[in-house]
């Protein structure tokens, strides 16, 4: 995962966040107090993982990498998004969801959440589960959250419980 900052016109030279292997799915947004996180999808000891990175838009510097989500062998975590607000304050969603290699099957497909408040050392320790048990791939659906001045966060997706209706959730 690599990054390039566009400050008075003019871009930085690429930043690498995350050297790891099997990075993918990153995404960012930029706060109204000059922050900027990013999170991405990485593999490490074959477990899944999500990891998020601060970049200060004054220097262009990136902070210390992150881990949203720690490394389960019992489940995948992948698809994430986050938000920052106006104080720093950053919200990531992502799907964790087990898959099964033999029948090409996802269940236990879920929303969780977790936060990181401004100047903390590390995410939440518990994510919070924001869905019920899907089934559908997760490559398939869809995330999206949000916040505003206030640090009001809104996340919506999108979730397949039975095979074949899609819904959407907030």
């Amino acid at each position: 995962i690599e990054s390039s900052t566009r400050q008075t016109g003019i871009w930085s030279l690429v930043s690498i966040l995350s050297t790891l292997t099997a990075s993918s799915s990153p995404d960012v947004k930029i706060s109204s107090n000059g922050q900027a996180i990013a999170v991405w999808h990485s593999v490490s000891s074959g477990s899944d993982i999500i990891q998020s990175n601060l970049l200060t838009i004054s220097t262009n510097t990136w902070g210390i990498v992150k881990t949203v989500t720690p490394a389960s062998p019992a489940f995948h975590f992948n698809y994430p998004k986050v938000a920052i607000d106006s104080n720093g304050n950053a919200t990531a969603i992502g799907y964790r969801y087990n898959y099964n290699s033999t029948t090409g099957s996802y269940y236990n497909v879920q929303v969780l959440a977790s936060s990181l408040t401004s100047g903390a050392a590390s995410w939440s320790l518990l994510p919070t589960v924001l869905s019920g048990n899907g089934i559908g791939n997760p490559a398939h659906l869809s995330l999206r959250i949000r916040a505003d001045a206030n640090g009001d966060v809104l996340a919506v997706w999108t979730n397949l419980y039975d095979g074949m209706t899609y819904t959407i959730e907030s």
